[in-house]
Formats: C-alpha cells, structure tokens, sequence
C-alpha cells in the first residue's frame, strides 16, 4: 500500500475510533514530543508543586490537592471555551507587579516553588505582550522575575 494510503486509511479509522490525528511534519517529532510532555506531564508537576507549597503554609494534604485540582479544572475549562492565549488570568496579564512582588517575596525559601513561578510568570509575560499589555509593565515584571 502506498504511502499516501496507508495515511488515509489509518486517519479514516482513527476518526471511526474517536481519536484525533495530528500530522507530525518530517524531522519535528522530538518537539512533537516535548510539546507532549509539557501537555502532559507538566500539569501533574504543577499540582504536586503547588499542593506542596499549600502543606507547607499548613493547609492538610486534602485539602490542598482538592483546592489545586478545582483551580486546574478551571483553567481547563477556561481552555476549553478560548484559546490559551486568551484564557490566561492572574497577575502578570493584569500588569499587577505589586501582587508578583509579594508572590515572590512569599515563595522565597520554596525553592521548587519560586523556580516554577519565575519560569512560568515570565512566560506569561510573552503571552500578555501578544494580548497587548502595557509594554513598560510587562518590562518592570520582567525585571521582576529575573534574578
């Protein structure tokens, strides 16, 4: 069978199972992959980081995991109505640097913690200079964010 249609019968199947295709152009699967492990992997870091910074301030295991699950179920849900440019709430696309400030000043002493937030805070800053956020303050929270 030729190339072309072994891809044509394997996409019409997938879409009888349910399954999504995704065409990976040639030499880009490692990418492909990272991508998929950010998707993936990358949410259940961000609980397990984030539901131990809550026991540490002294909120019980339950109670925590059950907090950042309902705060992720909304993001997700957010995602789910709009792109994830556009679904990205917080501080940094409200060009807040007072509430960064007091984020960062709180997590000092969380190492995993503050790693997680100044990497992902400053990528947030890239998605709220597409959202067109007032550009000096997205410089100051920048500055803000390197160490």
């Amino acid at each position: 069978m030729a190339k072309n249609a072994a891809k044509n019968v394997s996409r019409r199947l997938a879409g009888h199972l349910g399954a999504r295709v995704l065409e990976i152009p040639a030499g880009k699967k490692p990418a492909y992959h990272a991508a998929a492990v950010i998707s993936s992997n990358f949410p259940v870091v961000l609980a397990s980081v984030a539901g131990h910074l809550l026991h540490d301030i002294g909120i019980p295991d339950a109670s925590a995991y059950q907090a950042v699950e309902s705060l992720m179920s909304g993001a997700l849900a957010n995602m789910k109505q709009m792109l994830p440019d556009d679904a990205l709430t917080g501080p940094i696309v409200r060009g807040d640097a007072e509430t960064v400030g007091k984020h960062l000043r709180a997590l000092q002493g969380h190492g995993a913690a503050s790693e997680v937030y100044r990497s992902l805070s400053a990528a947030a800053v890239e998605i709220a200079r597409r959202r067109g956020v007032d550009p000096k303050k997205l410089t100051a929270l920048a500055g803000m964010l390197r160490r």
